[in-house]
């Protein structure tokens, strides 16, 4: 498996795991659910960015 699959796999993992999590937090600092979910959405979006890039942080 190539580095950048692996990377992808961890990512999808990471995210399937941590979301409820993401959004219970996003849920406390908003007190709105659509607006907690476009935080979490935001911030894995610009999460992914280097990785799918195959930049280093």
């Amino acid at each position: 498996m190539r580095t950048q699959d692996t990377d992808h796999a961890a990512f999808t993992a990471f995210v399937a795991a941590r979301s409820p999590a993401l959004l219970r937090t996003a849920y406390l600092l908003t007190g709105d659910a659509h607006l907690a979910e476009d935080l979490v959405q935001t911030a894995l979006f610009h999460l992914a960015l280097p990785a799918s890039s195959g930049s280093c942080r």
